[in-house]
């Protein structure tokens, strides 16, 4: 369900939309957003005040403006600019896109996302993707259940030459509770349980699984997790580098016991070289 085409694999580019509003009641609804359902690319779009909202117990997929992969390319001279995107919905829940963005000169600005479950992301829920001249702000992620990230709730990224600032991340779930995601293995744990509600906060990602972030500005960032395994950057960090960063006014506060970091909850594999951390 989309506000502007339920799926498109094509391109849709100059795009400009304002004033969007969708609304998915379906019990098992998936691939939601409020301008494709399903995968589109495109290039030099403007999208403003944009809500979507899907309300099934069992609904996923939810995206601000794709409810799976999307690809959105601009140049510098015209970048695309996205902003006051409210999302809600169960699982997978980004709030531009759910499995994948990738995209160039791209600007995002006031952005709020809530999930009932995990994976939840300001820009999108899980999966890998590749993010050039990004600027982002205003960003207020909540989630009930595990895997919430300011930026991406479970997956790895390629970020470069971005600034990121304003971002809000919240976990709020009962860490005596299971969510509904298991656990990935990743060579120090092999599990098929859940992991806990409240778990893998993370200002950036919730869980970082693989991709870089570099040459890039984080600043005024705050998250917040009622679990273990949370951090300014990520709530747990796999795989991929964070290097060459400047980074300043980074918050971290959790209830759990165990796992909470100024850049990384729990440091798994990888590495991390700051330029400037405050």
């Amino acid at each position: 369900i989309g506000g502007v085409v339920g799926t498109n694999g094509s391109w849709l580019n100059g795009l400009e939309a304002k004033n969007i509003k969708v609304y998915n009641a379906g019990a098992t609804g998936i691939y939601t957003g409020g301008i494709a359902g399903n995968d589109i690319n495109g290039k030099n779009w403007t999208v403003d005040d944009v809500q979507v909202m899907a309300i099934g117990a069992d609904s996923s997929s939810v995206g601000g403006l794709c409810g799976w992969n999307l690809t959105l390319n601009a140049t510098e001279e015209a970048p695309s600019t996205v902003s006051n995107i409210t999302v809600s919905g169960r699982t997978n829940v980004g709030g531009i896109a759910v499995n994948a963005l990738s995209s160039k000169y791209l600007t995002v600005d006031n952005v709020e996302v809530s999930g009932t479950g995990s994976r939840i992301g300001g820009l999108i829920a899980t999966g890998n993707w590749t993010q050039q001249y990004l600027t982002v702000s205003h960003i207020k992620v909540r989630g009930a259940g595990s895997m919430i990230g300011g930026l991406v709730g479970y997956g790895g990224t390629h970020i470069s030459n971005s600034t990121i600032s304003d971002v809000e991340v919240v976990g709020y779930g009962d860490p005596g509770r299971a969510s509904n995601e298991t656990l990935p293995y990743t060579g120090e744990w092999k599990t098929e349980d859940p992991a806990p509600c409240g778990s893998y906060i993370g200002g950036l990602y919730g869980f970082m699984q693989g991709g870089n972030i570099y040459y890039s500005t984080i600043k005024n960032i705050s998250v917040y997790g009622t679990g273990d395994n949370v951090g300014g950057f990520a709530g747990a960090k796999w795989s991929g580098s964070i290097y060459r960063i400047s980074g300043s006014d980074i918050r971290v506060h959790s209830e759990g016991k165990e796992f909470v970091g100024g850049v990384a909850g729990r440091l798994i594999q990888g590495s991390i070289t700051t330029q400037m951390l405050t």
